[in-house]
């Protein structure tokens, strides 16, 4: 696993914690915790799926550009980049959910 994960992994459980907390102590009813609510899942949401993604993409179609004889050389150079990408879709996705929750609650 590349080392510049681990502070992607520390931002996902601390933003899920946020919004399990936020979920279940906070009321509903308040202007604050709805903000709250909508900041924590997008955040949990966004690292969440871009790790997911990054995986999926790692795993099924990622193709390392250098060999050596032993085989394939994966560099930390294109892993973050695989990541970009991962982390671009991640934020789409999250966007669109969180504006749906939005438009849900305006309406």
């Amino acid at each position: 696993m590349p080392r510049f994960l681990l502070p992607i992994f520390i931002l996902t459980l601390v933003s899920l914690v946020g919004f399990v907390f936020v979920v279940l102590w906070m009321s509903p009813d308040e202007t604050l915790s709805v903000i709250l609510f909508l900041a924590t899942l997008f955040l949990g949401l966004t690292s969440l799926l871009s790790l997911i993604f990054f995986f999926v993409y790692k795993k099924f179609f990622f193709k390392p550009k250098t060999f050596t004889a032993l085989g394939s050389l994966v560099t930390d150079d294109e892993l973050r980049s695989l990541f970009r990408t991962s982390f671009r879709r991640a934020v789409l996705v999250a966007i669109l959910a969180t504006g749906l929750l939005v438009l849900q609650r305006l309406r």
